[in-house]
């Protein structure tokens, strides 16, 4: 399936990109600290900090890419129901955490998704 095969893709480059992230962030807070023991022990306190921040940036982003292909087409399966994944990250937040509790379900049928979801996408 080609959606899956861009959906790994998509999650091996985010996983790519978090991890030299996490190594540039780290470096920055460790080049500005001169290493004495009270300061390397500072900066040895970043860096689950910046594990953190990445990890969560990267969950979120990933989340969008997931919620954009379990959603994504209208019943003829020829138009997207969602044409980026900014359109998702431009919904209101409390539609995204439908969206994603809807996602979370294995057992979801896209068609049902779109239709429970429909009202609410529409509305002002």
């Amino acid at each position: 399936d080609p959606d899956i095969v861009r959906l790994n893709a998509v999650q091996e480059k985010f996983e790519k990109e978090t991890r030299a992230r996490k190594e540039e962030l780290f470096a920055e807070a460790t080049e500005t600290i001169a290493l004495n023991p009270i300061d390397k022990l500072r900066a040895d306190l970043i860096k689950p900090r910046i594990d953190l921040e990445a990890d969560m940036e990267w969950f979120t982003t990933f989340k969008y890419e997931q919620m954009y292909y379990a959603v994504r087409y209208f019943e003829d399966q020829d138009q997207y129901y969602f044409k980026s994944t900014n359109q998702i990250k431009g919904l209101p937040h409390h539609i995204q955490d439908l969206l994603f509790e809807e996602f979370q379900a294995i057992d979801m049928d896209v068609g049902e998704l779109k239709n429970s979801l429909t009202p609410l996408l529409s509305s002002p």
